[in-house]
């Protein structure tokens, strides 16, 4: 690879491969070094750029370079040569995708050796600095009283998202420290038992013999990818009559310490006599692998690159148990549903698993995520609700159910991961291995089934209540903002779908405080997320399920009551003008009076008639009230009062959710007033006047009562062609 010119003020040397390190699926991070061309010339010393430097080398070929300053003394970019072997405070493990644990020393006095402490930080592959952790001191060999760094080796975890054991020598003594951490990406904690002391447990002895003169040199330990439990392979010397002889045991052994096999191994393999050590390491698909350096007079040497390039060489590895191979890198399964790239139906509810041996429950989890790494569900192995065994009599497959929000998202792509120790061997007890990120992947369809908007409330615990209670303003509008965000991230869809008028009231029907917050679910716009009543519906179940799921690990989310979940009212909303039903009610009763006036009682009164234009009695009363009749033609046009319908928001349709401006409503306003004046006042004066003028001809005509009996409408009648012939004959009614 050819160097790009680096981020950081750097010497003009070459640069090295330091160190290599990969994650499970192949990505690999190599550490790169260059000399310090200003720095002064120590015997025994080799001091480098003060800067770490990597290079992100990914299964598809591409390369990410990264500088990063790590704000560290400056000591610790020294490599010391110490009795021929090199030492230096930095080293780099990967842990979770992504991260690495970065170790370093600090000191208070670079002269005293017994002033310095080992030191570790959490750094990801964009160069961020996450947090940090003092191991405590460093060793110092008491003998020559040196400082020796990297004495200490790190070992990761057969599950890197459990942390990793650190071993180290302890100073003044002959024996070894070794301690378990977690990794959280913002801290790391060393983990110990439920009564709060560091787990401890005794040595076990895997293989011995009688056999004087003998000697083991080498050890390397791993999970057995291909058989049961953990294997390690050793590396023995002994003497027989002054010549030595090598020899490699392959031991396989359960958890317990219980040893199940002793293999030689290469008895009839030719080495080569220049290599006096091989490092032996057993490979995930079979196999093993043999390394070391050789020493070679020939002549024969590397070949140095230019000063801007480096080669990093590989080679495909031979899979030696390719018939269990089926693609999961475990080779312990032998099928699964979905299988692996399925297309599989929007909220699927179940995941099955076959094993090729019989097995049983452990303690392991099971974790589905969406493609771009939120969790939708995690399911623990003895919540028997949701882990079950097949009963087809040979215990190979176990069913897991699954929530109907996990797998929600059309067009989406979801993997499973499985701990190590979620089965076991039913013959062995051991606990069986597991499958990582990205292996075991489906996709949903697509789908094209969205809805209108939704409003619902969730209700707070009676923790979360008075937590809320504690809260000011600010720090209210923040716990929603936040909240909200959690909420979407959980369903999933996109943070503008999620919103709320951050109100709160009590629900009286709890005994204890409990606060209801509104939640508003809107409708995609880019129909590219689910529909709104999937949303709602997947709403309610990851709260319900919150043991499981994301609303329960989220800092404001956890609040969530779960046994209320996410309601949407009966036809009700908080936000809504309900009173509006009744205006149109009451709007619809005066359109009907209105009516019934004009075919009953407004023939009566002349003066509400407009004439025609030869009527000379209109025109001159025309003419004296001519802003009379302009306001009464406007008003006569409709009721104003049923226009504040469209803006009540009632039941949530959006037909009712118009969004009038304040001029508007203020002028429904005054049309309401002026109608109440003008119309219904007047025409309750002129049915009251109308009674009392006809009480002497035994005629009611008040309201509709003129329909009730037959002979006091055909009477009306009869009054009402005689009232029109001495009136004028040219009228019409306003239309």
């Amino acid at each position: 690879m050819k160097e790009n010119i680096p981020t950081v003020k750097v010497s003009d040397s070459p640069p090295v491969i330091y160190n290599i390190v990969s994650y499970y699926d192949n990505t690999l991070v190599v550490h790169i070094i260059r000399t310090d061309l200003l720095s002064p010339k120590e015997v025994g010393k080799l001091w480098l750029d003060k800067y770490l430097s990597i290079r992100t080398v990914y299964p598809n070929g591409s390369v990410i370079p990264l500088d990063i300053q790590l704000d560290i003394q400056d000591f610790n970019f020294c490599i010391l040569y110490i009795n021929g072997i090199q030492a230096s405070p930095i080293r780099i493990y990967p842990i979770r995708s992504n991260f690495l644990i970065v170790t370093y020393s600090e000191t208070t006095n670079l002269t005293d050796p017994f002033s310095y402490t080992d030191w570790a930080m959490i750094v990801d592959l964009n160069g961020n600095i996450y947090s940090k952790i003092s191991f405590g001191s460093s060793y110092v060999d008491v003998a020559t009283n040196q400082w020796l760094p990297g004495k200490a080796v790190i070992f990761l975890n057969s599950n890197p998202d459990n942390g990793f054991l650190r071993m180290t020598p302890m100073t003044n003594t002959t024996n070894a420290s070794c301690e378990q951490y977690e990794v959280h990406i913002n801290t790391v904690i060393p983990m110990v038992d439920e009564y709060g002391h560091a787990t401890k447990r005794d040595p076990t002895v895997f293989y011995q013999t009688p056999i004087s003169g003998l000697s083991f040199t080498d050890i390397d330990c791993d999970v057995s990818y291909v058989g049961i439990g953990q294997c390690c392979i050793v590396t023995g010397v002994f003497i027989i009559r002054a010549v030595i002889k090598k020899f490699y045991l392959k031991i396989d052994f359960l958890s317990n310490g219980t040893v199940i096999k002793v293999l030689p191994l290469m008895s009839d393999l030719q080495t080569n006599p220049l290599i006096e050590q091989y490092n032996i390491e057993a490979l995930p698909y079979g196999g093993y692998l043999l390394s070391g350096i050789g020493t070679d007079d020939s002549g024969i040497s590397a070949q140095v690159g230019e000063k801007l390039n480096w080669t990093l060489f590989t080679i495909e590895l031979k899979k030696f148990e390719i018939e269990r191979d089926h693609g999961y890198s475990n080779f312990h399964i032998d099928s699964t549903y979905p299988h692996i790239n399925e297309i599989i139906e929007l909220n699927t509810e179940s995941l099955a698993i076959k094993y090729f041996n019989a097995v049983e429950l452990s303690d392991g989890h099971i974790k589905i995520f969406h493609e771009n790494g939120k969790l939708r569900q995690t399911i623990l192995r003895i919540n028997n609700a949701f882990v079950t065994q097949s009963v087809d009599g040979d215990s190979t497959t176990v069913i897991v159910k699954l929530l109907e929000s996990t797998l929600n998202l059309p067009g989406s792509k979801y993997y499973v991961t499985i701990d190590n120790n979620f089965v076991k061997s039913r013959v062995y007890q051991e606990p069986l291995y597991g499958v990582k990120e990205h292996v075991w992947s489906f996709t949903t369809p697509k789908e094209e089934d969205f809805s209108g908007s939704v409003s619902g409330q969730i209700r707070l615990t009676a923790e979360g209540t008075v937590h809320f209670e504690s809260l000011n303003e600010n720090d209210r509008k923040m716990f929603f903002a936040n909240l909200i965000r959690e909420l979407a991230d959980a369903i999933p869809v996109s943070y503008d779908r999620v919103t709320t008028n951050e109100r709160n009231e009590t629900d009286a029907s709890t005994p204890q405080k409990q606060f209801l917050l509104p939640i508003n679910i809107l409708n995609d716009k880019t129909r590219k997320e689910i529909a709104v009543n999937l949303a709602s519906r997947d709403l309610d179940l990851l709260i319900r399920n919150k043991h499981i799921t994301a609303i329960g690990s989220g800092e404001y989310s956890k609040y969530l009551d779960d046994s209320y979940g996410y309601k949407l009212p009966k036809r009700k909303n908080a936000d809504a003008k309900n009173t509006a039903i009744f205006q149109l009610v009451i709007v619809i009763f005066d359109i009907i009076m209105d009516i019934a006036f004009c075919i009953k009682v407004a023939k009566r009164v002349e003066k509400l008639f407009i004439p025609r234009e030869k009527h000379k009695v209109f025109l001159e009363w025309s003419r004296e009230n001519k802003y009379v009749v302009d306001l009464f033609t406007v008003l006569a046009g409709s009721e104003v009062e049923v226009l504040t319908v469209l803006e009540s928001n009632i039941w949530n349709f959006d037909f009712f959710n118009a969004k009038f401006s304040k001029e508007g409503l203020s002028g429904m306003f005054l049309g309401s007033c002026f109608n109440v004046i003008f119309e219904d006042i007047p025409q309750l004066f002129i049915q009251i006047g109308r009674c009392y003028s006809f009480r002497d001809h035994g005629k009611t005509i008040c309201g509709i009562t003129d329909n009730v009996k037959k002979s006091n409408a055909q009477s009306n009648e009869m009054y009402d062609e005689n009232s029109v012939e001495n009136s004028d004959e040219n009228v019409s009614f306003i239309e």
